[in-house]
């Protein structure tokens, strides 16, 4: 018998719950569903007036974690996340999509901590118009900060497959801004800010993280200077002249030691551009041309 209209209630559902940010909602997630050892990506910033949205939450709840390490390009290093997933069989995996792109073994890690019984929380702080956008989401919870991505002053959303049972008073209707337009406003200027820099990188030594976005829809442009000091000195340099850059992250976490070379060295050197939906073309044009000058 086929009914004449979907009366399955619970097939494909996914239980959604608005916090005020991403931070309250992943410490939901710590204080009621995790009792395991959490692997988390070695590359988490810390600021003096914000703290660290990802690990204040790991920190604060008490849980065990370890670290696996992250290469130069900011992609997962495959051999060791594979050595600590069979370590410690049964726990849980924190992915983090970085600036909104997908990890190339993204598919990999998932089918591996999946056979391994891992419970699987991804972090789309950056990363809600890509996951809109299609994305396989064979998670257990998927954390978003809303604030980071469309005009609100504070919001974060969970997505799980499990019911939450808490009160909210938070609600944001995701409907009243046109995502697909918002997403490929954010490609395009991304693919034009790309076609600027390019003739900057030989003279200047600046390398370009993600050359090519696939899929995904940017949450910035991520650039890497030739050492710190370059780094801190444009940073400051195009703030000033007007253009809002950040540089995620130029601090880690203490407990992400020297042992993890390719995190510090990503640090030292990342700068961020902005590419969100506000961004005219001319205005990137005229930041380029004034990122010359600076360098």
């Amino acid at each position: 018998m086929i009914t004449k209209k979907p009366e399955n209630v619970s097939k494909f559902r996914m239980n959604c719950c608005f916090f005020e940010s991403a931070r309250k909602a992943f410490a939901h997630v710590l204080s009621n569903h995790l009792s395991c050892v959490l692997l988390v990506p070695a590359y988490i910033g810390f600021s003096s007036r914000e703290g660290s949205g990802v690990f204040d939450p790991i920190r604060e709840s008490g849980i065990k974690f370890c670290f696996y390490k992250i290469n130069k390009d900011l992609y997962i290093e495959m051999g060791d996340l594979r050595e600590r997933l069979l370590k410690n069989k049964e726990g849980a995996l924190l992915i983090i999509h970085y600036f909104g792109f997908i990890d190339p073994n993204y598919s990999e890690v998932k089918k591996l901590a999946k056979d391994l019984g891992y419970i699987i929380v991804e972090d789309y702080a950056h990363g809600l118009f890509t996951f809109l956008c299609g994305v396989d989401r064979d998670f257990d919870y998927a954390l978003f900060s809303l604030h980071k991505m469309l005009p609100y002053k504070k919001g974060g959303m969970l997505l799980s497959k499990c019911p939450q049972k808490i009160e909210s008073k938070q609600y944001y209707n995701l409907f009243e801004y046109d995502v697909f337009k918002i997403a490929q406003r954010r490609r395009e200027n991304y693919q034009k800010l790309k076609e600027l820099m390019e003739p900057l990188c030989v003279p200047f030594h600046i390398h370009l993280l993600r050359d090519t976005i696939g899929d995904a829809v940017p949450q910035s442009f991520p650039i890497l200077l030739p050492d710190s000091k370059s780094r801190d000195r444009l940073y400051l340099a195009i703030n000033e002249a007007g253009y809002g850059v950040v540089s995620l992250y130029h601090e880690l976490i203490p407990e992400i030691d020297e042992y993890y070379t390719e995190s510090h060295f990503l640090s030292s050197r990342i700068l961020n551009l902005p590419i969100h939906q506000d961004v005219r073309i001319d205005e990137l044009e005229l930041m380029v041309r004034n990122l010359k000058q600076l360098l």
